[in-house]
């Protein structure tokens, strides 16, 4: 089999090298992998068979990791969502059953087949875009957009060795800026005006896109002249049901206030969570008015963290959509938040002036009980669905 090698004088970043190789390319279909992922015999024809039975089709196999640094190993066979910020959220809609193939919004980039003929219609990889990044999730939006189909194979599997850092990290070859750079353009490009007007308010990106401003505009044309059928409202309904709307179908209300205070979250934990205290509502805005009383009678941040009383104190942590300690109760008449069993509620102890904490909703009845927890009354900035509000029967 011939190979054509191709090479640059300088670093020129991977999606600009995938849009390259993909344009010198020959063959009817492409293969996109990255150096760092192993293959073996078989893996290729699920993926094959896929993207023949319909050229719309993306097909990436399922991804083993290995951390030859920290020396362990795990698998990663679910379906990948993602937040209005861009952030990887699981979609456990899409989980795989049986062995079979399953969709998912979008997938890694390190290993995935497609035909070239429909990368041509949806312009390849996007223009404008640095570096490393992102690129897999706009791909990823254009084939669903544009009546095409994202799956993970299931009798496809490779191996992917984790890196001790990301490329935004390797001295001069990209700039962290880049990533934050090419979410924008695809933000801009593809999400509704109102998502993006808060994706900037965040990251102050909206000078930076002056330039591709040319780029984001084709972006938009190109839907319209493949005359793509389905939009960001259609993904989230239809691949991410459990994912906010943001309108009274999903969010009862918005923005927590107390006092005049709102409420908010502290830096990301991975491993403790955010821990959740209060703040001046004209500081942080964009964080305060996403925490959200959803009908599945949760409080939520972003899209993908639950207010969590499993936690001592409460923390926000990744919702799992199962319940339990995260299930809350909100009290329209008097705004206590409590938790299912109506006997622990949402508040601050008196040596904490910042902080919220869980504590007894009625203290002093049990014995011995401490009495300087302090239940507070919250308020919601916006009410989308008054006969939706929780309470405590």
């Amino acid at each position: 089999m011939p190979v054509k090698f191709q090479r640059f004088e300088k670093n020129q970043g991977l999606i600009y090298s995938r849009r390259y190789g993909c344009l010198q390319a020959t063959g009817d279909t492409i293969l996109i992998l990255d150096s760092h992922v192993e293959v073996k015999p078989g893996f290729l024809e699920p993926l094959l068979q896929v993207v023949d039975a319909n050229y719309k089709a993306v097909a990436a196999p399922i991804f083993d990791f290995w951390d030859t640094f920290k020396n362990n190993y795990w698998s990663f066979d679910q379906a990948l969502g993602f937040d209005r910020y861009m952030n990887w959220i699981y979609v456990y809609e899409e989980s795989p059953k049986n062995g079979t193939n399953f969709r998912s919004p979008a997938i890694m980039g390190g290993a995935f087949v497609v035909k070239k003929k429909f990368l041509k219609e949806i312009d390849y990889f996007g223009m404008c875009m640095e570096g490393w990044g992102q690129e897999n999730i706009e791909l990823s939006l254009k084939t669903w957009f544009c009546d095409g189909e994202v799956l993970f194979v299931a009798c496809s599997r490779v191996l992917h060795f984790a890196a001790r850092r990301t490329p935004s990290r390797h001295g001069d070859r990209i700039k962290p800026a880049e990533f934050w750079h090419n979410q924008g353009v695809i933000v801009k490009s593809y999400f509704p005006s109102d998502i993006y007007e808060e994706f900037d308010r965040v990251h102050n990106i909206d000078k930076d896109l002056e330039r591709c401003a040319e780029t984001i505009e084709a972006n938009r044309k190109l839907l319209r002249k493949n005359k793509c059928t389905r939009n960001f409202t259609w993904l989230r309904r239809n691949l991410m049901p459990r994912i906010e709307s943001y309108d009274s179908e999903t969010t009862v209300a918005h923005t927590l206030t107390d006092r005049k205070k709102c409420v908010s979250i502290e830096k990301w934990s991975v491993n403790e969570g955010h821990k959740v205290y209060l703040v001046n509502c004209n500081t942080q805005k964009s964080v305060y008015e996403s925490v959200r009383l959803t009908k599945w009678r949760d409080l939520r941040i972003f899209d993908r963290l639950c207010l969590d009383w499993g936690y001592d104190p409460v923390k926000f942590s990744a919702c799992h959509y199962s319940g339990g300690n995260q299930i809350v109760r909100y009290n329209a008449e008097n705004g206590a938040i409590s938790n299912e069993g109506n006997d622990v509620c949402l508040g601050q102890y008196k040596n904490s002036k910042i902080y919220l904490d869980k504590g007894p909703c009625n203290k002093g009845e049990a014995e011995n009980e401490s009495t300087d927890f302090v239940v507070l009354n919250f308020r919601f900035g916006t009410i989308f669905n008054q006969s939706l509000l929780l309470d405590n029967t």
